[in-house]
């Protein structure tokens, strides 16, 4: 496994004057979802796709609960999450109130084992002519999809009968 940056030109402020420069940046190469996560887990252990469904949905009501209660929720060598607020600055302690607050939100903090990971992950830049297979099979993949989407039927000669 290996990450993937590509050179993005950017206009970044310092010491007072914008400039342009280069800067690497992460090319992703795709999403993974929930159900990719639970059948991971499912290959990888002995419990079932509806088990692992349900212990990860149970957790995700139980973080949002505690969090929503104003606690951080830290899950061993996951990540740890803690709700924060935005809020705006004030002259005076009385002047702060609900309305000062612009925004509520939660960091999710990797752990140190995420961090260790990540750390030794190999990252390359990529040459100025890359060739992505992901992004070059983008044209062939929605082809393939609107070809699926047309109703099939399977046909049957009366000697296959």
């Amino acid at each position: 496994m290996a990450l993937y940056c590509e050179r993005v030109k950017r206009k970044v402020y310092s010491h007072g004057k914008t400039k342009e420069c280069y800067v690497a940046t992460i090319r992703r190469s795709g999403t993974v979802d929930f159900n990719d996560v639970v059948d991971r887990i499912e290959n990888a252990c002995t419990v079932t796709h509806a088990d692992i469904l349900a212990v990860l949905n149970a957790t995700q009501k139980v973080v949002m609960d505690y969090i929503s209660e104003g606690k951080s929720v830290k899950l061993s060598d996951l990540c740890s999450f803690t709700p924060t607020v935005n809020a705006k600055a004030c002259d005076n302690e009385e002047d702060v109130s609900a309305k000062t607050i612009t925004r509520v939100g939660c960091i999710c903090k990797p752990s140190a084992k995420i961090k260790q990971k990540l750390a030794e992950t190999p990252v390359y830049i990529k040459p100025h002519k890359f060739f992505n297979p992901y992004y070059a099979g983008a044209e062939i993949k929605k082809k393939k999809a609107a070809a699926s989407r047309k109703v099939k039927f399977n046909v049957k000669s009366d000697n296959e009968l």
